[in-house]
């Protein structure tokens, strides 16, 4: 049988135990930066609460003091809480107590309130000891570290365990039965392995474990725990004790003092096995690897993961004796400071609300669109979903889209658009977020003219209009109001405004039509007259013709004004015009007037001709400037000037009192003068021959003529004018040479 041996301290520590120092308390700080993310949710849902108290924990209540734990968090950890109602947390600092737990086996270790952070202490099982003066089993390996951790998390204990030692055998046969320890962890934060073991005859420990025995003059002593052994001298037949070196791994557990355990002493006599190394002793305690078989074998190392010593040798058999088993790993954990557990005087809040808020990134794409188009609006909320309005608050929702989905509009105008968060129930943000899409009104359809299917003459061109001044495109590319066409094609021409565009005009399709010949213009007589005559006009065509000025359509026209006169022909609907014919009325010369010099009348103003008239008669060969009256009378005269132009008649000139010879012509009287008609003549002192009166009116005309013949010494007659009407009339004498005249008044018939 293999040798073991358990001291009852040992024993007591291969159960798991923890344990609480209670020291004066110091209370913390409240928490600081308490937060909610979010502050508010929809009922049902899940907000993340938050403090931060640098090296403790923080507890969690819904009273200011008092009441029922909610749960803990580590400083600066999310503790999820869900909610109903509108509901105000509060965060307490809390110093963990200090504790410590030693797990011997495996287990599970349930993370105390308040403690957010543990050291750990991990140490392999020990390896088992060689047979026959080899070496004692290998220490198992020791990790340490401090890992964060959340109040009440449950972390798997894994506790390796020590290794077997080699059986017994006879001289010839080599090692059989001898194990590793197994590996030791603490959850997935840290792990040990096992000590391990020789691995051949006469070889030394490994690590932690012992040199083994041998032949006088090379057996090694027993090892350092940690470290290989080392050789012996001469023929000194003593093994080394083992000594743990793990100071420094170790040095940062205060609670429980943390040592390294002796390694197994070596056998001390010929063939002696070498001893287990020296595990980790916790609080001064801890079990230790079994001793090997025979005196002379080598002792197993003290502490958890101490290795088995190896069995010595005995010549008699000659046999290999039986190496003993490595002691089990542990998982050491400790926490908190000295002072817990303590809690801050105060708590902290942070109110969580039900509702949401209004919804972000509110958009519309695009923002700007023509009318008769569609926008896409969109708005973030997340975990709810998106109401549409036209109004800040209350009205009637459009719609409704998902978070962050496209919501389609067409508006008729430029419209406000509310996107509302909506999560189900009344849990809607309490405000709600604007976009703004403007509508550009689509231009009014455009109209060209002329419309329809206008005629292009050839050689000439046409104008199509838009009836829209700005934004024109037209099929030709051109973006003015009015584009020059001289081809038949067809025409149509949009309008765009700020990107919005009309529907595409009416087209308008040309049509190409030759031009006629030109006609001419025939004047019938002068085309210089004078004013109050006229001239005749006459064209060479007489269909679809049209005179200008006036827009007669005669074939002649009859002209009487001054001007440049053409006619155009029409056909097909193409114009040709004839070459101008200028018309030139020359102006009347105003009447003249007539002035008086003894007997020779003056036209005035000068003239290039004149004509004399008597009593509206015309005077044959009175045609200059001056004209020499012989008689008594109303005289009028016309002018003609340069261009053949004859003024009217001027003014009557009446002419009264020509005196021709005679020796002032006293011989003859006329009496009583005035009077009612009878007039008596007198003659007297004079002799005439052939002589004979005649009586005129003022317009020339003769109204009383008598032949007096031959007279000598004197002559008296009646001349009776009572039948005509009143006014003045002249009574010619004439002597045969020479002419008398006197006016005759006659009045109150």
């Amino acid at each position: 049988m293999k040798g073991k041996f358990l001291t009852p301290f040992i024993s007591a520590l291969l159960l798991s135990f923890s344990s609480m120092l209670a020291q004066p308390c110091i209370n913390p700080a409240a928490p600081t930066s308490v937060t909610a993310n979010p502050t508010m949710v929809c009922p049902g849902q899940t907000s993340n609460l938050s403090a931060i108290s640098v090296g403790n924990g923080i507890d969690w209540y819904s009273t200011p003091s008092g009441g029922v734990l909610l749960g803990s968090s580590a400083s600066g950890a999310n503790f999820p809480v869900t909610l109903a109602v509108n509901t105000t947390y509060y965060a307490e600092a809390v110093v963990p107590t200090l504790g410590f737990q030693t797990f011997a086996s495996s287990g599970t270790f349930t993370v105390p309130s308040g403690v957010t952070s543990v050291k750990a202490l991990v140490v392999g099982g020990g390896g088992g000891g060689a047979n026959g003066h080899q070496g004692g089993g290998g220490s198992g390996y020791v990790q340490t570290g401090t890992y964060p951790v959340t109040p009440g998390q449950s972390i798997a204990i894994t506790v390796g365990t020590g290794g077997t030692g080699a059986i017994t055998q006879n001289a010839n046969n080599n090692i059989v039965g001898l194990t590793p320890g197994t590996a030791s962890s603490f959850g997935s934060f840290l792990t040990a392995n096992g000590g391990l073991v020789v691995s051949g005859v006469n070889q030394t420990g490994n690590d932690g474990g012992s040199g083994g025995g041998g032949a006088c003059n090379s057996g090694p002593i027993g090892g350092d725990g940690g470290t290989g052994g080392a050789s012996g001298t001469g023929c000194t037949y003593s093994g080394g004790n083992g000594q743990g070196s793990y100071a420094a791994a170790i040095a940062v557990f205060t609670t429980n003092p943390i040592t390294a355990g002796a390694g197994g002493v070596g056998g001390q006599s010929t063939h002696a096995g070498g001893g287990g190394g020296g595990g980790i002793l916790i609080n001064g305690a801890g079990p230790s690897g079994a001793n090997g078989v025979q005196s002379w074998s080598g002792m197993g190392g003290q502490g958890y993961g101490a290795g088995g010593g190896a069995g010595g040798y005995d010549a008699i058999g000659p046999i290999r004796e039986e190496g003993g088993n490595g002691a089990d790993g542990v998982v050491y954990l400790e926490w908190g400071s000295g002072s817990g557990p303590c809690v801050s005087l105060t708590r902290t809040p942070v109110t969580v609300t039900i509702g949401t808020t209004a919804p972000t990134s509110v958009m519309a794409s695009p923002d700007t669109i023509c009318a008769g188009t569609t926008a896409n609006l969109s708005a973030v909320s997340a975990g709810n979903s998106i109401r549409w309005y036209t109004t800040p608050t209350g009205g009637v929702a459009l719609g409704s889209s998902a978070s962050g989905a496209n919501f389609p509009v067409t508006p008729s105008g430029s419209t406000i658009y509310y996107a509302e968060a909506f999560g189900g129930g009344n849990c809607i943000s309490t405000t709600r977020s604007q976009v703004s899409v403007t509508v550009i009104q689509t231009p009014s359809t455009p109209v060209i003219s002329p419309g329809g299917s206008p005629v292009v003459c050839s050689g000439s061109s046409l104008v199509l209009t838009s009836s829209n001044p700005s934004g024109n495109i037209w099929n030709t590319n051109a973006t003015t109001p009015s584009i020059t066409v001289s081809i038949a094609d067809t025409f149509t021409v949009i309008t765009v405004i700020a990107g919005c565009s009309s529907a595409v005009s009416a087209p308008v399709i040309t049509i190409v039509n030759p031009s006629p010949p030109a006609p001419t213009i025939t004047p019938a007589g002068s085309i210089s007259f004078c004013a109050g005559d006229s001239a005749i006009l006459v064209s060479s065509d007489s269909v679809g013709i049209a005179w200008s000025p006036g827009g007669a359509s005669t074939r002649s026209i009859v002209v009487t004004s001054s001007g440049s006169y053409t006619v155009t022909v029409t056909a097909a609907g193409c114009s040709t015009a004839s070459a101008p014919v200028m018309v030139i009325v020359n102006p009347v010369p105003s009447p003249p007037t007539i002035s008086q010099n003894g007997n020779i009348l003056t036209a005035n103003p000068p003239g290039a001709s004149y004509q004399w008239y008597m009593g509206g008669n015309f005077l044959s060969g009175a045609n200059s400037q001056t004209y020499t009256a012989s008689s008594p009378g109303n005289y009028t005269v016309t002018v003609t000037d340069s261009n053949g132009c004859t003024s009217a008649q001027s003014a009557v000139f009446i002419l009264t009192g020509i005196e021709n010879g005679l020796n002032g012509n006293d011989f003859i009287s006329v009496f009583p003068n005035p009077n009612t008609g009878i007039f008596n003549l007198k003659i007297s002192g004079i002799q005439l021959q052939e002589a004979k009166i005649n009586s005129i009116s003022l317009d020339g005309s003769s109204v009383f003529q008598d032949q007096l013949g031959n007279l000598k010494g004197g002559f008296e007659k009646q001349i009776d004018l009572s039948n005509l009407a009143d006014g003045i009339y002249f009574l010619q004498v004439n002597t045969g040479t020479e002419t008398v005249i006197r006016k005759l008044i006659k009045q109150g018939n």
